[in-house]
């Protein structure tokens, strides 16, 4: 009973600081790259945990009234889709003068490709947002990238994809329907206000798997920035950069949503979660794609502690002028 009192009390700790442990999360993966290769096998199951969490807080009650009203879900599920497919392939096109390593181009394909990140949502409750609209795109989008995802990843990369497509969809069918099921098993066996009341112990193992999947995504990153700073610090910059433009673009074009809707929205289509694509494809992935991958969470777990400042400022925004 006192071993559990102490998790609980560690937990409700770390979720406190949210959006600061994100930033840790990295740190610990670059601090420790000799447990990259070893929490390496971890990234499929780290993601079944993150979508059953999801759904598991997900009260669907909200997002049935939404369907109810269906035209700003669809245009925010629209959104969610082709913006990162525009910004991403102008950026192929753009490189196609010069000769591209083939993982680059495969690791751009499965950054476009990717539904939003599944924190978008923790996002939101952390920053203190109203989520019905981001968790209503997100657990859509994410229920549909079996199909748009592996239209898209084919359609930017081709020949690249290290695998077949009827067996990456089939992958990625069964981790999203498996993480569905169980976060909806969760949230039956436990009830909704149980789980509603442990929103600090749940943000805390959030915090904490990401370091696992931070670990996990940055194996190989210190030994390339030392043998090829200068290859990692290009696929840093332009992962940086299509997050920016893909957020910053979202921010100045929807207008028509809230302040803290239009802040959602625009994290997700700047921030993808290409992990749920590179667990499907495995070992299989080139190194070069994988080195993409890795960099490209960089801004994903850095972004919330340097939004925080304008979360802030929309969420006092929105309550003196409402929605």
């Amino acid at each position: 009973m006192k071993l559990l009192q102490a998790i609980n009390a560690l937990l409700t700790l770390i979720g406190r600081f949210g959006a600061q442990g994100f930033v840790v999360a990295v740190i610990f993966g670059l601090a420790f790259p000799q447990l990259a290769q070893l929490f390496r096998p971890l990234l499929a199951p780290v993601q079944f945990i993150f979508l059953a969490i999801m759904f598991a807080r997900t009260d669907f009650r909200p997002i049935a009234a939404m369907a109810r009203r269906p035209a700003q879900l669809a245009y925010a599920c629209l959104w969610l889709i082709v913006v990162p497919l525009v910004v991403t392939f102008a950026v192929i096109v753009a490189m196609r003068a010069a000769p591209v390593d083939p993982g680059l181009i495969l690791g751009l394909a499965i950054m476009a490709a990717a539904p939003p990140v599944i924190s978008a949502p923790a996002i939101a409750m952390l920053f203190r947002f109203e989520p019905s609209l981001i968790i209503a795109a997100v657990v859509l989008t994410t229920a549909l990238a079996p199909v748009f995802a592996l239209f898209a990843t084919e359609a930017l990369a081709g020949a690249h994809i290290p695998m077949d497509a009827r067996a990456l969809a089939l992958r990625l069918a069964l981790l999203i329907g498996g993480g569905m099921a169980a976060g909806v098993a969760l949230r039956l066996v436990f009830g909704s206000e149980r789980v509603a009341g442990a929103r600090q112990q749940l943000d805390g193992a959030i915090v904490i798997l990401f370091a696992v999947f931070a670990a996990a995504a940055m194996d190989g990153v210190t030994h390339m920035a030392l043998a090829q700073p200068w290859t990692v610090a290009g696929y840093l910059a332009l992962a940086c950069a299509i997050t920016a433009v893909g957020f910053g673009v979202s921010m100045a074009l929807l207008r028509s949503f809230t302040p803290t809707d239009r802040f959602l929205v625009a994290y997700g289509s700047g921030q993808r979660n290409m992990g749920l694509l590179i667990a499907a494809m495995g070992a299989a992935v080139p190194q070069k794609a994988y080195l993409f991958f890795s960099l490209a969470q960089i801004p994903i777990f850095v972004t919330p502690q340097l939004l925080s400042p304008l979360a802030r400022r929309l969420q006092a925004q929105s309550a003196t002028t409402g929605p």
